[in-house]
């Protein structure tokens, strides 16, 4: 295991998964002049923390933090993924800036740029209105995905050896790529596991490749009923499709997980419950996200411009949302529209969830208010702390389309030296500094939390 360094004397660990327990014993062997703290599993540590005469903080959700906060700036914290994804919202986050708690780094999630291209034409998305390549007709061009060799070197990586990842490949549209099944393969035969996102388009095609080489599960992008959806993504038939690509995959693995997005705008937001009602009678055992719309208005972008110098984080016109997506939504009609989701009752739907959570009116119209002030409980962005993208060409940013803030290239450097390395610290400190958010990421999905 690679711990991560620090010349702090407390540590504190903080998370609820058995990566707690890795990070927790490979500290008591390596670090013989620090206190190390943790929060969960306490039990577990008894015996072998008090031989070796170490603290051990008890956490439990009816105290404070304060004794880890007396510490001050002589304590350094690993946040686990698990944490901040279940418990995302509470205050103790805040108090990690407000005590300047520093936070190490741990990869967790790996994003693949499977492609640079896609076979649809969404309305609310950059490359499918901007780039016409791709989308008339299918075609993959070599410079157009991700090189086999890419991955290769990836999980050779010692970092990647000695910890298990989360991959997602879900950029641009990974089925198009030739050797998507060897990828995921590739991934999955070194004990990581494995997610494809896709708009469904070539899903039944795909569906017996991906199984065959241990997908842990899918997410199909649904945004409404038949004409609804179509119209959005901008192909007839898209629908159908992904209905029928779903219904493969369970054709082959019934229990297979499949994970069906919607992107909540104006062009859908009356029709949600139909959507719900549509999957209940094909009789689809899928959970189901709804995401509000992720955006950035003009407005957001002059105001993140104005307040960064490094021309790497200034807001591209390609992640510029517009407008209009995000207006022109009676929020009384959204509101019930979720409201009578949240009532019906489900014979095949698993399960249903919101991001963020918002029912009400005020809260709808809050969000989608172009000003994109920061959202109570939801300001904060730890992504580059535990995230990283690759993209087709080996370069290597923290998450999607951010900004176009390259730390690397995989093709030059090892990815711990890239995640770790001095641009990516450069990064994390400027974020800080911004209280961990930017005015441009106020509707991003860093700052929502997990599912």
């Amino acid at each position: 295991m690679i711990i991560p360094k620090t010349d702090k004397k407390n540590i504190v660990i903080w998370g609820f998964d058995n990566k707690s327990l890795e990070y927790y014993y490979a500290l008591l062997e390596l670090i013989t002049d620090k206190n190390i703290f943790i929060c969960n599993y306490v039990s577990q540590f008894e015996s072998e923390s008090n031989s070796l005469d170490r603290k051990i903080l008890d956490y439990d959700f009816t105290i404070t933090l304060e004794n880890v906060f007396d510490m001050k700036n002589d304590v350094s914290i690993i946040i686990l993924n698990d944490y901040y994804n279940k418990f995302y919202s509470i205050v103790e986050l805040g108090w990690i800036e407000e005590n300047n708690i520093q936070i190490i780094p741990h990869l967790e999630l790996v994003r693949i740029y499977a492609t640079n291209i896609c076979n649809a034409n969404c309305v609310m998305c950059d490359i499918g209105t901007a780039s016409k390549k791709g989308i008339d007709k299918l075609r993959v061009d070599t410079e157009n995905e991700i090189p086999i060799s890419t991955i290769e070197k990836l999980l050779e990586s010692p970092l990647l050896k000695e910890n298990k990842m989360k991959f997602s490949l879900g950029m641009v549209e990974p089925l198009i790529h030739r050797d998507i099944g060897k990828i995921v393969g590739l991934i999955s035969s070194k004990g990581h596991s494995v997610a494809v996102i896709t708009n469904g388009i070539l899903l039944e095609r795909k569906a017996k490749e991906l199984i065959e080489n241990n997908v842990d599960y899918v997410m199909v992008s649904i945004d409404g009923t038949e004409h609804i959806h179509d119209k959005i993504r901008g192909r007839k038939g898209i629908y159908r499709k992904a209905i029928n690509g779903i219904k493969r995959l369970h054709e082959i693995q019934p229990n297979m997980k499949v994970v069906i997005n919607c992107c909540i705008s104006n062009l859908n937001y009356g029709g949600l419950y139909d959507l719900i009602k549509g999957i209940e009678n094909e009789k689809l055992n899928v959970e189901v996200r709804f995401q509000h719309l992720y955006f950035v208005s003009k407005k957001m972008a002059d105001n993140h411009n104005s307040t960064v110098e490094d021309y790497r984080l200034k807001q591209t016109q390609s992640s510029i949302g517009e407008e209009s997506i995000a207006t022109d939504i009676d929020f009384y009609v959204l509101s019930q529209q979720i409201k009578k989701i949240k009532r019906i009752k489900l014979n095949y739907i698993s399960s249903i969830r919101f991001r963020p959570p918002y029912t009400e009116p005020i809260e709808l119209s809050n969000y989608y208010n172009l000003s994109g002030q920061p959202l109570e409980g939801l300001d904060k962005c730890f992504f580059p702390y535990n995230q990283v993208s690759i993209k087709t060409n080996g370069d290597v940013v923290f998450h999607t389309r951010c900004y176009n803030y390259v730390i690397g290239n995989m093709l030059e450097k090892d990815i711990n030296d890239i995640f770790n390395g001095n641009d990516a610290n450069i990064f994390r400190e400027i974020l800080k500094k911004n209280k961990y958010c930017f005015c441009a990421c106020t509707r991003c999905c860093g700052i929502m939390g997990g599912w």
